[in-house]
């Protein structure tokens, strides 16, 4: 899926940032839904749908790893 996510920024830059985000925060973010919804397949949508609604405003986020963005990916989640 990450793939698929990549091939809807323009820069290599920006594939890396994400790329990288990605690795950081995803299985944080599932931690999350998971513990929301006590359903794995459920949780899984819920990262992908973040991660797509993440994309769609990638330019507006804090671009490092630092608590802001982890709250911010988190919170949507």
């Amino acid at each position: 899926m990450l793939m698929v996510y990549l091939s809807m920024l323009d820069t290599e830059e920006d594939k890396n940032l994400f790329r990288e985000l990605h690795d950081e925060y995803s299985t944080l973010m599932y931690k999350k839904a998971y513990g929301i919804l006590k359903d794995c397949n459920l949780a899984e949508d819920a990262v992908q749908e973040s991660f797509i609604r993440i994309l769609k405003y990638f330019d507006n986020f804090p671009k490092e790893k630092c608590p802001q963005t982890r709250n911010k990916f988190v919170n949507i989640v």
